[in-house]
């Protein structure tokens, strides 16, 4: 019988490892939720990525020919931005794979 009483823990330490588990639960999960956000961004980085450049190509086009000129080497930059942005995609879809 003696044995029996020590292995039973008291009503409220059995709570309190309820409450910690219960806590450890809630933080791995708070913690797959943001590691699912974080590779989404990775995931939708190179189309998200694009659609910044085709902004700044729109901006660009809307200004006045004065303006062009003076940022003529715009459009070598947005070729450059895509290569970039091809090479960090490669990059990102390399790390992201199981192996």
């Amino acid at each position: 019988m003696q044995n029996r009483e020590r292995k039973m823990k008291p009503r409220q330490e059995q709570e309190e490892d309820e409450e910690r588990l219960h806590q450890r639960k809630l933080e791995e999960s708070l913690e797959i939720k943001s590691l699912r956000r974080i590779i989404s961004a990775y995931l939708n980085y190179p189309e998200a990525a694009e659609e910044d450049v085709k902004k700044y190509e729109r901006s660009f086009r809307k200004l006045p020919p004065s303006h062009k000129a003076l940022l003529s080497h715009y459009p070598l930059k947005f070729q450059s931005l895509r290569r970039c942005i091809s090479l960090n995609s490669y990059f990102i879809f390399n790390m992201l794979q199981v192996r």
